[in-house]
């Protein structure tokens, strides 16, 4: 059988796009190990392991994205952490405006790495976070007295 040879980053490219779908943004994004031994097959690498011409390496690319998600993520632990250990209350008005900061920033990082899953979740983080900032607004104002 005749070994097929690579190209060059083009035909990884071309390769790439054959094996893994386009993001919402219309970025081209992996698959995991699925993907990525498929383009080595197509490659004419095989399994791409040892004896294979081609082999794929797996870098993780940090991107804006990703940090605004490891930050809404580090809201979600702070407020949790904060709460569980007495230095915040739940019934203040701090611990929603965290946690919806924290469902903001991860559906801002969604955008990137869509999930519908994780989308759903976040909506329902941030609406009973809003929830529970306007019970906050309402517990502290004033009751209106009509006399």
């Amino acid at each position: 059988m005749p070994q097929r040879g690579c190209d060059g980053p083009r035909v990884l490219t071309a390769l790439a796009r054959e094996v893994t779908p386009r993001g919402p943004l219309g970025v081209w994004r992996g698959r995991g190990a699925v993907g990525e031994q498929k383009i080595a097959e197509l490659a004419g690498g095989g399994d791409g392991g040892a004896g294979s011409r081609f082999s794929i390496s797996v870098t993780m690319r940090f991107d804006p994205y990703i940090a605004v998600g490891i930050a809404g993520a580090g809201c979600f632990v702070v407020a949790y952490f904060a709460t569980t250990q007495g230095w915040l209350s739940a019934a203040e008005w701090r611990f929603p405006a965290i946690n919806l900061l924290g469902a903001v920033l991860v559906l801002v990082s969604l955008a990137d790495a869509w999930n519908l899953p994780s989308v759903v979740l976040e909506c329902f983080w941030g609406a009973i976070s809003l929830y529970g900032l306007v019970r906050c607004w309402r517990r502290k104002r004033p009751p209106v007295n009509n006399v």
